[in-house]
């Protein structure tokens, strides 16, 4: 903040801004302190107590969009509208700029140009943003229920205020999904047929598009009709959950990350069942790769198109995969063409699903059908596609389990898993409670 802000008189806005900087500092210096000493009311107090004065800050988004919509700053400064000015000079998302005008339209009072005060047009909504017990999320939401809600036909002006209080009473009380399904939900019964339109509207601009990054990512952008949404959140949802804390400790993975390896999971397990027709072969990912760099774990092999994999992405790619082996001569000729004997049948599978009943990783409890299968002896290593050498593995242990340093031993045909010294000193094999109890 420049000298000349922190001059100006008291009760501006320049006034204002220097204050909230000032303390925003003051908080900041928290992230130098340790804060494991606080007893856990403490700290949950200082979180709620922060979540609170971000919401209440939308308070103030309201006032600067007002404040820009009347003087029509947008006009004047080369932009169609004020949620395109917020947009483009606050490098915001379109729709949240969208969201911040609809919010002060309807939660701020107005007023006309003969001076008098137009009282808002949500009072309960309003008066529940105040608190800093409701987030802009959350409030888009309702706002959202609320527009639907009005365009029923012949409704008495009573149920839509009637709507908006209880809209604002569970705002406070639920997550963001459970509120926007509630909102759905009080949407559905007061207007059960005003949803065609916008599922109408929804499955006009559908689409879905995917490219490579410059670092080798990909990047996914698009917008699904409700339909697919959905069904989509019903497949993700519950492979998305955290792993409980087992002997390897927490899940470390955000929600966008669990997000990610449960699509993958599902593309797996597509893959390692029918598969579409391509050309006349089944869907191949074609890499090249050195025998002795992939014999040895090093160096990287190449997708078809050029771009490089490690040797251990390969490895993961591979294993739940068909492998079929292809020696080259240096000019790029075949010499030879291996056999797709690394891949378990379904009679082996069906053997691991009954043997394991899902990941056999101590202390995981994903079922079978979201597992793969695992050579306890690496198949280059020599090791064979039997029930005797194989376990089920769900994808994050099976991705996972080298780089916390657990092995797997087969003893007596049961899968034990040994941790690493870190964890055991002694290095006691363990077994999954599900397989114990099935033995017990």
């Amino acid at each position: 903040m420049s000298s000349d802000a922190t001059e100006q008189p008291a009760g501006t806005p320049a006034t204002a801004l220097a204050a909230l900087e000032a303390g925003l500092t003051a908080m900041l210096h928290l992230t130098e302190t340790d804060l494991t000493g606080l007893d856990p009311d403490q700290l949950l107090g200082l979180a709620q107590g922060f979540e609170q004065v971000r919401n209440r800050m939308a308070l103030v988004d309201h006032t600067v969009v007002a404040a820009c919509t009347t003087t029509n700053l947008a006009d004047r400064q080369g932009f169609g509208s004020t949620a395109r000015l917020l947009a483009g000079l606050l490098r915001i998302a379109d729709g949240e700029a969208k969201a911040r005008t609809t919010a002060a339209t309807q939660l701020r009072p107005d007023t006309t140009f003969t001076g008098e005060t137009v009282p808002t047009q949500r009072p309960a909504l309003a008066a529940a943003q105040e608190t800093g017990l409701v987030s802009p999320q959350q409030m888009s939401t309702a706002l959202r229920a609320l527009a639907k809600v009005e365009k029923t036909p012949r409704l008495d002006t009573g149920v839509v205020e009637q709507a908006e209080r209880d809209l604002a009473e569970h705002a406070v009380l639920l997550s963001p999904r459970d509120f926007r399904r509630y909102a759905n939900k009080l949407v559905d019964v007061i207007n059960p047929d005003g949803t065609r339109p916008d599922d109408e509207h929804h499955e006009a601009h559908r689409g879905l598009a995917w490219y490579e990054a410059r670092d080798g990512s990909w990047r996914i952008e698009g917008r699904i009709t409700p339909a697919l949404g959905h069904k989509l959140d019903a497949l993700l949802d519950p492979l998305s959950l955290p792993h409980e804390d087992g002997p390897e400790g927490p899940d470390t993975r955000d929600p966008g990350q669990r997000r990610h390896d449960a699509l993958e999971m599902i593309i797996d397990r597509f893959l390692r069942g029918d598969l579409p027709n391509f050309g006349g072969t089944p869907v191949s990912v074609i890499v090249n790769i050195d025998h002795q760099d992939l014999v040895d774990r090093t160096g990287h092999g190449t997708y078809a198109d050029g771009t490089p994999i490690h040797t251990t992405t390969l490895m993961n790619l591979a294993d739940e995969a068909t492998v079929i082996p292809a020696w080259l001569a240096a000019n790029g000729a075949v010499l030879d063409l291996g056999r797709t004997q690394r891949i378990a049948n379904k009679a082996i599978t069906h053997a691991l699903h009954a043997r394991d009943q899902g990941c056999s990783f101590p202390g995981c409890h994903v079922e079978p059908q979201w597992c793969e299968r695992h050579h306890v002896i690496a198949w280059l290593d020599g090791g064979e596609t039997k029930i005797t050498n194989m376990t089920l593995l769900c994808r994050y242990h099976h991705h996972n389990f080298e780089r916390l340093r657990w092995t797997c031993r087969l003893i007596d045909g049961i899968p034990w898993w040994i941790p690493p010294a870190y964890i055991d000193p002694q290095q006691k094999p363990i077994l999954n409670s599900r397989i114990a109890q099935r033995a017990a």
